[in-house]
């Protein structure tokens, strides 16, 4: 039984993972996240049910395409393999509150995703961004710390940004979310980090070349979720 609940656990959290691959690269090239359904990059034959199981289905295939046997990338299968793993985390972790470590987990691994489309050219798209943020606010309905204009704002950029193709200022809506989910004191612990984590990149790169702020973020947030008492 024991097994059997790890098991489900991990295909959750990795199947989540996959669908927000799958997400964030449609969005990044402005097409639909529900057509068609998933099928090879390369000879766009869809996925079986059997091919379609996270981890599992990479393993059995030796990373490559049943039909075209062309490589499918690495990243699909350690993405999938975090999720799940993150997924039972969150429940040993917040297992006393199922919808607290939904809502953490979600955070987790949005910025895990939002952070490797900022490395791609220090953008992610808006309407990625816009489904994680929405995403968010439902999960942590009743947690907000702050409310009113805070709830408003996002809403707004949520809508306002949903016909944009990219944004460079993601940075600053993300950290507007997680300061009304995790309060002052955590949002402080991220910048803290995310700061120490950016000095060295930011002195070899120089002033002139931007610099992807969202994975220095999301290293903070993995400290505050997993060393804090939240």
């Amino acid at each position: 039984m024991i097994l059997m609940t790890v098991v489900l656990i991990f295909l959750f959290g990795s199947s989540i993972a996959s669908f927000l691959t799958l997400a964030a690269e449609r969005m990044s090239a402005g097409r639909s996240i529900i057509r068609p359904a998933s099928c090879c990059n390369h000879c766009k034959r869809p996925l079986s049910w059997q091919q379609k199981v996270p981890c599992f289905s990479y393993l059995l295939s030796r990373g490559a395409c049943r039909f075209c046997r062309v490589e499918i990338p690495a990243r699909y299968f350690w993405l999938e393999l975090f999720g799940g793993f993150w997924a039972l985390f969150c429940l040993l972790h917040w297992g006393a509150d199922l919808w607290e470590a939904l809502l953490f987990f979600w955070l987790g691994i949005g910025a895990l995703l939002l952070s490797l489309e900022d490395l791609k050219d220090c953008t992610v798209p808006a309407a990625f961004l816009a489904l994680i943020l929405f995403i968010t606010m439902i999960l942590s309905l009743g947690r907000f710390f702050i409310l009113g204009p805070l709830l408003f704002l996002n809403l707004f950029f949520i809508f306002a940004v949903w016909q944009s193709r990219s944004l460079g200022e993601a940075d600053f809506y993300l950290l507007l979310t997680w300061s009304a989910v995790l309060g002052a004191r955590e949002l402080a612990k991220i910048l803290l980090i995310a700061c120490l984590c950016g000095i060295i990149p930011a002195l070899r790169q120089g002033k002139e070349t931007p610099l992807p702020f969202i994975p220095c973020l999301s290293a903070g947030l993995f400290y505050s979720l997993v060393f804090s008492s939240i």
